[in-house]
């Protein structure tokens, strides 16, 4: 099954998508191409859905520092998703 029109090289997504949960969308991606890359931004104190998004490969709490951020995405494309 295609995921996407255009080839992506990475997808960001928020736990929260306005009334709508994402904590399973990493997996719906991961079973559809498990080499994507996966993050995850979460502005939960705890990350208590932490088990259900098990196959994020990057899980970012808000609020973000951009640097940081960067630095682990430019990781990820460069050297694959277990950098």
């Amino acid at each position: 099954a295609q995921l996407f029109k255009e080839e992506v090289d990475l997808v960001i997504t928020e736990v929260n998508l306005g009334g709508l949960s994402a904590t399973g969308l990493p997996d719906l991606i991961k079973q559809l191409d498990r080499d994507l890359p996966v993050v995850v931004m979460s502005d939960l104190v705890e990350m208590g859905s932490a088990r259900t998004l098990r196959q994020a490969d990057l899980l970012l709490n808000k609020p973000l520092d951009l640097r940081e951020t960067r630095a682990a995405i430019t990781r990820m494309l460069t050297a694959g998703v277990n950098a």
